[in-house]
C-alpha cells in the first residue's frame, strides 16, 4: 500500500475532477516543477493507485507529518 502525503492527495483530487489534466497547469497550481508532479503521478501509476486516470482507493494510505 502506497503512503500518500498532502500533495499526492491534491494531485489525485485534480486528476479525479478532470481526467484530461494538463501537467503545466498542475505544476503552476501547486507551485512545483512539472518533473515533480510527473514523478508523483508515475509513482502512483506504478503502484496501481491510478490507472488511466481512475483512482483505486484501496491501494492508497494517507500519510501526514502533522
Amino acid at each position: 500500500m502506497l503512503k500518500l502525503d498532502e500533495l499526492d492527495l491534491k494531485i489525485l483530487k485534480r486528476i479525479q475532477a478532470d481526467g484530461r489534466f494538463n501537467l503545466q497547469n498542475l505544476a503552476e497550481e501547486f507551485k512545483m516543477p512539472k518533473s515533480t508532479i510527473l514523478y508523483r503521478i508515475r509513482r502512483m501509476e506504478k503502484e496501481g493507485c491510478v490507472d488511466n486516470n481512475f483512482i483505486h482507493p484501496h491501494k492508497i494510505q494517507f500519510y501526514s507529518n502533522l
